[in-house]
């Protein structure tokens, strides 16, 4: 739930928000993979919780037996890749209820159960009432609409989870008919309340399909329209349909292996649990001839090991997603950011609950024993996380040169302008300007340079008359980037455009949460970083975006960049780039040379280039 208020805060609250959900508009197949990432993580999310519950559970068995309802079990014998897994400390674990609890114990326990899974369940639907209210929020702000973000939001997320109650309900009351009849299979197949469950269970298969025509309607409408009240609704739309397939699903899996049950099959669970095809339901639910959506068996997800299997292969599959995304910078602009947060979110959330599953079974599982892995689960995985953490501390206190500014490039002192050349330029100018920019992110990137094209467009004369081009943060940025422009006006304003269209943003998110993250505690004894941090390889993406050689200009001194620029254009106006003032010291980048007498120039500041 902390990860949903955030992703909702981040993209309703930050300056980037609107653009970063217009931008997934612009590219229909990042929409369609954000809305495929929602249902497939919202199906975790709302069942990784019940692990709390039951540890807390385990804990209580040793003051009272009757908490103590579940035996963890292990897929020691793997089928599938027997000989890697065997070897590995990573197994399938989950779950099952305990043959004979006492009657009591059992009613209250199953009476929790009900009400919590309700919760756990409302939070996977909280995931679609999150980017639901996303997109209201910003068709609202960004297409002028008058209607109720909040209101609109709320009736939607009442019926929801109304119409999870409902099916839950359903569900319980088909249960109890089972639990309380003693009747042949002929006479519960007529009970009212079984056919109404089963009613459901077909309902996931209808809505299924729906899902998916509703994905490629979405995805088709996107192309042709991008962003428009018309692509907003029909979005929209899609996530509801999307969200009540994942309840029927989450409420109706444990029948899926009755209802699409086919007699000339055979249907085992894959541990052999003896209890997992009670033959009374089996008898007394009508199976359907529907089996599959595109190949594949709905039964399947009835069984813990292949359910589990298909979150491992997702969390597998995002895990490698995420590494090549660190590792080739160069693609991280072609996914959005509501894109790379949900992954990297499965990523961090799938890693934590596979260490408190791991410890949990090695803790409390009464056959955890032939689990040869044990002893490190229990005993030693706490000792090196405790391990990383003193490094990791350690590192920090210390520091790296992850953030340093190289100061290793190379100058050609015959290239630069020298400043007695610059005040002899300005000499006989009548007009002397001193323009500013403020920071303010992408924004102020992006708004500074259009500032500065347009004057330059009323003026070709203008960048003569000006003496400095002073930036701080974004607004430095844009000063630099726009040094770099064509001075013909037509190709300007594309790469302007390109620039505008060109998402930064994920790049930070990825690195800042992943390579930036892991490398920050590595201390410069193991490894030097020479400043390739995020905001290195971010100024290369802006090269790249402008059609420049990255891998040339990265390798190039602020000076002799500027001097080029000054050069071909016979007069440019120096750069100063602020930083942000720490313990009285400000530290400036300023494009010309200072060999001696910068600090009575700019007074308490320090030249960066140099330092």
């Amino acid at each position: 739930m902390f990860f949903i208020i955030i992703i909702i805060l981040l993209i309703t609250k930050i300056e980037m928000g609107g653009d970063i959900v217009i931008s997934l508009f612009e590219n229909p197949l990042n929409l369609l993979l954000t809305l495929i990432l929602i249902i497939v993580i919202a199906v975790p999310t709302s069942h990784y919780p019940l692990y709390f519950r039951i540890r807390d559970e385990m804990k209580n068995s040793a003051i009272d037996e009757n908490y103590n309802d579940y035996i963890f079990c292990i897929n020691q014998n793997p089928k599938k890749f027997k000989k890697v897994l065997e070897r590995s400390p990573f197994r399938i674990i989950y779950y099952r209820r305990k043959n004979n609890p006492s009657k009591g114990a059992k009613n209250q326990h199953d009476n929790d159960l009900f009400y919590f899974s309700i919760f756990r369940r409302s939070m996977g639907v909280s995931l679609f009432i999150a980017f639901i209210y996303i997109l209201l929020d910003n068709c609202k702000t960004y297409l002028n609409q008058k209607f109720s973000v909040f209101l609109i939001t709320l009736l939607l997320s009442l019926a929801l989870v109304a119409f999870l109650i409902g099916v839950s309900l359903l569900k319980k009351k088909a249960f109890l008919a089972f639990a309380n009849t003693t009747e042949n299979a002929e006479m519960l197949k007529e009970a009212k309340e079984i056919v109404n469950f089963r009613k459901v269970v077909m309902a996931f298969y209808w809505f299924s399909w729906l899902s998916i025509l509703a994905l490629i309607a979405t995805t088709t409408v996107v192309y042709y329209y991008k962003w428009q009240l018309l692509t907003i609704i029909t979005t929209v739309i899609t996530l509801v349909i999307l969200a009540l397939t994942f309840i029927l699903f989450s409420v109706s899996r444990s029948w899926l292996k009755y209802v699409f049950y086919s007699s000339d099959k055979e249907l085992a669970s894959e541990d052999n649990d003896p209890n997992y095809l009670n033959t009374k339901y089996k008898d007394a639910i009508d199976s359907s001839s529907k089996e599959r959506i595109l190949g594949i068996k709905l039964w399947w997800f009835s069984d813990n090991i292949t359910y589990l299997r298909g979150f491992a292969i997702a969390g597998i599959l995002l895990v490698f997603f995420l590494v090549y995304l660190n590792t080739h910078w160069q693609i991280i602009n072609r996914f959005n950011f509501i894109t790379v947060f949900l992954v990297i979110y499965m990523v961090y959330y799938g890693l934590f609950i596979i260490y408190l599953k791991h410890r949990m079974h090695a803790k409390f599982s009464e056959n955890s024993s032939t689990f040869k892995f044990k002893k490190f689960w229990k005993l030693y995985s706490p000792l090196l996380l405790a391990l990383f953490l003193g490094i990791a501390i350690s590192s920090v206190v210390r520091g790296n040169d992850l953030h340093y500014i190289p100061n290793n490039i190379d100058r050609n002192p015959h290239n630069e302008i020298a400043l007695p050349d610059f005040e002899e330029a300005i000499k006989t100018q009548q007009k002397h300007l001193f323009v500013s920019s403020y920071g303010g992110g992408l924004k102020s990137n992006l708004w500074t340079m259009l500032v500065l094209d347009k004057l330059e467009r009323n003026n070709t004369d203008f960048l003569n008359s000006v003496r400095c081009l002073s930036g701080v943060s974004g607004g430095g940025v844009g000063f630099a980037n726009y040094m770099l422009l064509d001075t013909d006006a037509q190709k300007r304003e594309q790469q302007i455009n390109r620039i505008a269209k060109y998402n930064f943003v994920s790049l930070d998110l990825t690195f800042l949460l992943g390579k930036d993250l892991i490398r920050e505690y590595i201390p410069n004894f193991l490894c030097n970083f020479n400043g390739k941090d995020r905001a290195y390889y971010g100024m290369k993406q802006h090269l790249m975006a402008l059609k420049k050689g990255q891998d040339t200009l990265a390798n190039i001194s602020f000076y002799d960049v500027y001097a080029s620029t000054y050069k071909k254009r016979k007069y440019y106006p120096p750069l100063i780039i602020n930083t942000v003032s720490t313990n009285g010291i400000q530290g400036i980048s300023f494009s010309i040379p200072i060999e001696k007498g910068f600090d009575s120039i700019f007074p308490g500041a320090i030249n960066i280039l140099d330092a």
